[in-house]
């Protein structure tokens, strides 16, 4: 019973504190900082800004991060207007905008195009005076995807050469004409294994190479060309074309080697730049023409093995039976006969 009265008591007083009235503080936002004053049209200082903490121009690039701070005092309102019209914009769903505390900052999560123009941040003070600034977002639109570095050209692949005979590899690369300014192409010469070096050098054999490079022979295209004059063995190995511009870089491979030694046919570095030999695609392909004949010819083969060996277990089998059934006749003839009616 005790513990009923307790129960009963502790709801009654639950029930009269929660029918008392709440205070309103609880439920109001900080801003403004002085509601009671504004409503009553209280004079809480003069409205403004704070001093040196303005920017009247402001920069952004095209799809970050970016926030347009007004920092206003002893105000009682304030909006943010673009171009002259209120928030919200159309576009402001798109962008991610939203208000901070007070409304003193706006925040835009990813900026268009079409953020860019003139912000007004407009505050009122308690006695009804309004007063603005404005602030200029500029917006830095994202620069469009680069277009592939393109090697090609006739004399743009790989090479076989005699001993003594001149090469030349040509290349026409293609860059575009927006970064052509910024673009370079140099080759590099793989002089050991896993070593290289750049390929410009005369030796005491009278072998010379030289690199040779022109840009803008037409809009977008720069030219690169690697001579070698008097071949000998130490030149037929390896080559680079590098080509880099302001937004990317690509390095395609060659070879130079004698007739009597097939171009690997192999890509290394950026495949969609890379130069293919036609040579080492024809090696190739007559390579696996001959592997498919030799493969027919061990398959014709194995079947002639097994059809020998069955013509050989069947003359087998036949042989034994016929052995077989001799010898049954044979026994049948000397076996002894018994007159039965003696």
């Amino acid at each position: 019973m005790k513990m009923f009265y307790s129960l009963y008591f502790a709801a009654f007083l639950l029930g009269c504190v929660s029918s008392a009235p709440i205070s309103s503080s609880l439920w109001e936002t900080p801003c403004p900082p002085d509601k009671l004053s504004c409503e009553n049209g209280t004079d809480i200082g003069l409205v403004g800004f704070e001093f040196g903490r303005y920017t009247r121009l402001e920069h952004s690039k095209q799809g970050t991060y970016k926030d347009l701070v007004c920092y206003p005092q002893n105000f009682c309102s304030m909006r943010w207007l673009k171009d002259g019209l209120p928030f919200p914009w159309a576009w402001s769903v798109d962008m991610g905008v939203a208000q901070g505390v007070c409304n003193s900052t706006l925040m835009f999560r990813r900026v268009g195009l079409e953020a860019a123009g003139v912000y007004t941040c407009e505050v009122t003070g308690a006695n009804g005076t309004v007063i603005s600034r404005n602030i200029t977002l500029r917006v830095k639109a994202t620069p469009p995807p680069a277009p592939p570095i393109v090697v090609a050209g006739d004399l743009c692949a790989n090479h076989t050469a005699e001993l003594g005979s001149n090469v030349t590899f040509r290349c026409e690369i293609y860059v575009g004409e927006d970064v052509m300014a910024n673009s370079y192409s140099y080759w590099l010469m793989e002089v050991t294994p896993g070593e290289w070096d750049l390929p410009d050098y005369v030796d005491l054999n009278g072998t010379v190479i030289h690199a040779n490079k022109e840009n803008n022979v037409r809009p977008g295209y720069m030219m690169s060309e690697l001579q070698i004059f008097n071949a000998s063995h130490e030149t037929f190995v390896r080559y680079e074309l590098h080509v880099s511009t302001s937004r990317m870089n690509s390095v395609t491979n060659f070879h130079l080697q004698p007739p009597s030694s097939p171009i690997p046919n192999e890509n290394i570095g950026d495949s969609d730049n890379n130069c293919e030999s036609n040579d080492a695609y024809a090696s190739t392909r007559e390579g696996s023409s001959s592997s498919s004949w030799k493969t027919l010819g061990i398959v014709i083969l194995c079947v002639l093995g097994v059809v020998v060996a069955l013509v050989v277990i069947v003359v087998i089998v036949y042989m034994r039976r016929l052995i077989s059934s001799k010898v049954k006749a044979h026994c049948e003839y000397h076996k002894p006969k018994f007159d039965m009616t003696a």
